[in-house]
């Protein structure tokens, strides 16, 4: 009780010191008495974190620290260690700037850095307007002499002039002599003052349409203390940015996480990526430290600054103004907006290590809001601390704004007069011949080495196929990229092939673009296509092109439904209310069964598939996915133990919204009520048919597996398989043969 009374009298005590001193105070700017800072920290200029221990609560100190207690709610509700605390004064220049040289300035209340040096501020004077401070050790020019830095405030516009910059003592800066106030254009030793303006920093909305892409996948979430299990949930920071308190995940003090991205950010004009949080306003903000890689392993870290001068409570908040280089600065919906192209001189960078032109990876990592850490000029950081249960920065998405270039011809292409197809990738291109008819098919498949838009060009590595000419030897393609006004047409020519490097097939002349229709690749003319999914009076192309269509339950073409399953294996996060394998037998009518991750069920006919190796469609299948898509993959069998799977194609592999045009094999390519056609004739090069393990013409057996979307499965083109995954994964509602 007795020390209860005490704590109790020195709380009352405090307060009416505080009244006395408001009271007696006439708020004018001219009775402010110059503020100096502690000189023994001058010469501390390591800002790594284990460094500055001087801002952490003295656990043994239980006297002075017994207010943490909490018992003694009734008089504290500030889990610092110090409310007796006084408010820091700060001075009036705090912030970041722009001058008009180009250069940035940065300012706290004890730094202040122009780009190239660092001055550690000992005193200022507000009405005066005038700041010391002692050169940093490491700085070229007068490491360790004083500065005085005076200062106009005109509006918008500050001016500065560094009066004095190779003083011996503190004293003989202060006593320098003074700048011409007067004078803006020669009162500085001479010279014009240098201007400085306010950098003012936008975040960008999750809807805004100069984002591309989002992340795709993540890596090492390291989850650090205070997060309760349902926050921890890193798929959550996957795909587009939902802008609410509770699609997040939670990191924890002094948790991380690496997300990764099916395209590379590249370093374009102006920002190219920005990290959205949760905050609920503009004031409660959880920071994060960026960094980013281009192989996962080696990562480069924007500097950033905290120029905020007080510690903040569980509950308080900052000004956004004293922020930067941070994530987290703008509220949920708005992301914080980062441009590589700041990261140019860092070692990495200048070495090679990190290329700033193909960054899979950004890591962020939470920042410990209590001082510990420290910002890139040695400034300790604060935000709302401490918090629990879903302590640290909470992860909504991560946006990509600027991005590797795609490949314009990248899609399914079908031959303008020939019974074949090409499917083109960022990474692949493969062909399917029936030119000469089904008994002469053949197929290859080449790697893209790299490939140029501009100069319509690509360089391809052969890997094999039925068609194995000029195996493990380089090509040289040139396309043509045109429009007829009926339909989208890519010219095709060769010019080089079976060369033994790159630099070969490089050097090989290009195709005469003049006459494609008639001439111009070698002696002959280039190969003409049409993109899937467009008409043409063509009947061989249409033969191909009908199966690219969508089908409808009631389509004449439709034959018999299937009426049995069997051995149905529900995957993972598979919806419970939708488990029953005996919505899909009949005609599809909505009803359906979930798979879930990775599950599987077996179709079954009581008759063979008619069509059998002929082209043309000879089944559907019929999903349920609304709005985001499920895709499956799709195999065949006539005897239920041999399967032959068919070829996958995920052409473009930074999808926001689906596109039918890029998704090629899956089951899942259309939305709710509408089916995929499936050919048997694009089996006909597969081992298994070849081998006759798989006879094409006596089919009664259909097997779907669904496929995640968080890239752990890739297509037939090696392309990592990445959409936003619906929870129950791939609904399946009926298959159809066709007549």
């Amino acid at each position: 009780m007795e020390e209860k009374m005490k704590k109790t009298l020195s709380f009352l005590a405090v307060i009416l010191m505080l009244f006395f001193a408001v009271s007696c105070d006439d708020g004018k700017k001219d009775d402010k008495e110059t503020a100096n800072f502690d000189e023994e920290t001058v010469d501390d200029t390591d800002t790594t974190p284990e460094n500055h221990d001087s801002d952490k609560p003295d656990s043994g100190d239980s006297e002075n620290d017994e207010d943490t207690d909490s018992g003694d709610s009734e008089n504290d509700n500030d889990t610092d260690s110090g409310d007796t605390e006084e408010p820091v004064e700060t001075h009036e220049l705090i912030g970041k700037y722009n001058d008009n040289y180009g250069g940035i300035h940065i300012i706290s209340n004890t730094v202040w850095f122009d780009g190239y040096s660092l001055y550690h501020i000992t005193q200022f004077d507000n009405d005066k307007d005038f700041i010391i401070a002692q050169n940093d050790k490491k700085n070229g020019y007068n490491p360790e002499k004083w500065s005085r830095f005076d200062y106009v405030i005109d509006g918008e516009k500050i001016h500065i002039c560094q009066i004095a910059y190779d003083k011996e003592t503190e004293a003989d800066a202060l006593a320098a002599d003074d700048s011409d106030r007067t004078d803006l254009e020669k009162g500085c030793n001479g010279f014009a003052w240098t201007e400085l303006v306010e950098a003012v920093e936008k975040g960008i909305d999750k809807d805004d349409p100069k984002i591309v892409a989002w992340a795709t996948g993540y890596e090492k979430y390291q989850v650090g203390e205070g997060v309760d299990e349902k926050w921890q949930t890193p798929e959550k920071a996957l795909w587009k940015a939902v802008g609410d308190s509770f699609d997040v995940v939670v990191l924890g003090d002094g948790g991380s996480i690496v997300l990764t991205f099916a395209r590379p950010i590249t370093d374009g004009d102006g920002a190219d990526f920005a990290v959205f949080e949760n905050s609920f306003d503009d004031k409660f903000l959880e920071l994060g430290t960026v960094e980013v890689s281009s192989d996962g392993e080696h990562f480069v870290a924007f500097d950033n600054y905290y120029l905020g001068a007080e510690k903040i409570g569980s509950t308080g908040g900052h000004d956004a103004r004293l922020i930067h280089g941070f994530a987290g600065k703008f509220k949920q919906g708005t992301g914080t907006m980062f441009d590589l192209a700041e990261l140019a001189g860092k070692p990495e960078v200048v070495d090679g290590t990190v290329d700033l032109n193909a960054i899979t990876h950004v890591k962020i990592v939470d920042v410990i809001g209590d001082g510990s850490q420290k910002d890139s000029i040695g400034n300790p950081v604060y935000d709302p601390y401490p918090t629990t249960g879903s302590a640290g920065f909470d992860l909504d998405a991560v946006a990509v704004i600027n991005s590797s270039e795609p490949l314009e011809i990248s899609g399914k292409w079908y031959a303008y007069k020939y019974g074949e197809y090409h499917e083109f990738s960022e990474k692949a291109w493969s062909y399917f011949s029936v030119t000469y008819g089904i008994d002469s098919a053949y197929n290859a498949f080449s790697n893209i080495v790299k490939y140029d838009n501009e100069n319509d060009t690509m360089i391809t590595y052969k890997v094999g196929g039925t068609y194995n000419t000029y195996d493990n030897t380089y090509s040289k393609i040139n396309w043509i990229l045109t429009n007829d006004g009926e339909k989208e047409i890519l010219y095709y020519c060769e010019t080089a092939f079976g060369k033994a490097t790159i630099e070969e097939a490089e050097a090989a002349s290009d195709a005469d673009k003049t006459d494609p229709a008639n001439k111009g690749c070698g002696s002959s003319n280039w190969t003409g296509f049409v993109r899937a999914g467009t008409t043409s009076s063509d009947a061989k192309y249409d033969l191909h092109a009908e199966r690219e269509d969508a089908a409808e339950a009631d389509d004449d073409y439709i034959g018999v439904w299937a009426s049995d399953y069997d051995k149905f294996t529900p995957g993972t996060s598979a919806d419970a209310e939708q488990n029953d394998p005996e919505a899909v037998k009949g005609k599809a009518d909505g009803k359906f069964v979930s798979l879930g991750k990775d599950g599987s069920i077996l179709i079954t006919f009581k008759k063979p598939l008619e069509g059998g190796d002929s082209i043309g469609s000879d089944f559907i299948i019929f999903g349920n996915s609304e709005g985001s898509h499920a895709l499956a993959k799709v195999e065949v069998s006539s005897d239920g133990t041999n399967f032959a799977t068919f070829d996958t194609y995920f052409i473009e592999p930074q999808v926001i919204d689906f596109n039918e045009a890029y998704l090629f094999g899956f089951a899942g390519k259309f939305g709710e009520g509408k089916g995929t056609k499936f050919d048997l004739s694009d089996l006909t090069l597969k081992p298994e048919v070849k081998n006759n393990k798989v006879n094409l013409e006596a089919i009664t057996i259909i097997r779907i597996t669904d496929i995640p979307g968080d890239g752990s499965q890739t297509d037939s083109h090696g392309n990592p398989i990445f959409y936003p995954y619906p929870a129950g994964g791939f609904e399946l509602d009926a298959v159809a043969a066709v007549k």
